[in-house]
Protein backbone atom coordinates (compact mmCIF):
# COMPACT_ATOMS: atom_id res chain seq x y z
CA UNK A 1 0.00 0.00 0.00
CA UNK A 2 2.29 2.90 0.53
CA UNK A 3 5.27 1.23 -1.16
CA UNK A 4 5.60 4.58 -3.56
CA UNK A 5 6.74 7.51 -2.22
CA UNK A 6 3.72 9.56 -3.41
CA UNK A 7 1.46 7.26 -0.82
CA UNK A 8 4.12 7.99 1.55
CA UNK A 9 4.39 11.94 0.88
CA UNK A 10 0.49 11.52 1.35
CA UNK A 11 0.25 9.76 4.78
CA UNK A 12 2.89 12.10 5.69
CA UNK A 13 0.86 15.70 4.42
CA UNK A 14 -2.22 13.78 6.31
CA UNK A 15 -0.89 13.35 9.85
CA UNK A 16 0.54 16.86 9.27
CA UNK A 17 -2.45 18.46 8.82
CA UNK A 18 -4.41 16.40 11.42
CA UNK A 19 -1.71 17.46 14.07
CA UNK A 20 -1.79 20.81 13.07
CA UNK A 21 -5.38 21.51 13.06
CA UNK A 22 -6.61 19.60 15.71
CA UNK A 23 -3.85 19.06 18.64
CA UNK A 24 -3.62 21.99 20.86
CA UNK A 25 -1.03 23.76 21.32
CA UNK A 26 1.04 22.50 24.95
CA UNK A 27 4.55 24.15 24.74
CA UNK A 28 4.76 26.46 27.32
CA UNK A 29 2.22 25.28 29.66
CA UNK A 30 2.29 22.91 33.25
CA UNK A 31 0.90 20.10 33.71
CA UNK A 32 -1.70 21.14 35.39
CA UNK A 33 -2.83 23.70 32.30
CA UNK A 34 -2.69 20.90 30.11
CA UNK A 35 -4.78 18.85 32.27
CA UNK A 36 -7.54 21.86 32.32
CA UNK A 37 -7.32 21.98 28.16
CA UNK A 38 -7.90 18.29 27.73
CA UNK A 39 -10.39 17.40 30.74
CA UNK A 40 -12.36 21.08 31.20
CA UNK A 41 -13.14 22.24 34.43
CA UNK A 42 -13.45 18.66 35.44
CA UNK A 43 -9.54 18.15 35.66
CA UNK A 44 -8.37 16.75 39.34
CA UNK A 45 -5.51 19.19 40.09
CA UNK A 46 -3.55 19.71 43.53
CA UNK A 47 -4.55 22.45 45.33
CA UNK A 48 -1.89 25.58 44.10
CA UNK A 49 -1.89 29.06 43.81
CA UNK A 50 -1.71 28.43 40.05
CA UNK A 51 -5.12 27.29 40.02
CA UNK A 52 -6.45 30.14 38.39
CA UNK A 53 -3.73 30.39 35.72
CA UNK A 54 -4.96 26.54 34.55
CA UNK A 55 -8.26 28.03 34.01
CA UNK A 56 -7.39 31.23 32.20
CA UNK A 57 -5.73 28.92 29.66
CA UNK A 58 -8.57 26.43 28.84
CA UNK A 59 -10.00 30.46 28.21
CA UNK A 60 -7.14 31.08 25.79
CA UNK A 61 -6.95 27.65 24.38
CA UNK A 62 -10.85 27.70 23.32
CA UNK A 63 -10.80 31.98 22.14
CA UNK A 64 -7.66 30.53 19.60
CA UNK A 65 -10.44 28.08 18.17
CA UNK A 66 -12.68 30.71 17.25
Amino acid sequence: MLRTPGNRRLVLLAFIVTVYFYYPETRRHTLEEIAVIFDGEAAELPMLSKESKATDAVHEHEEGKE
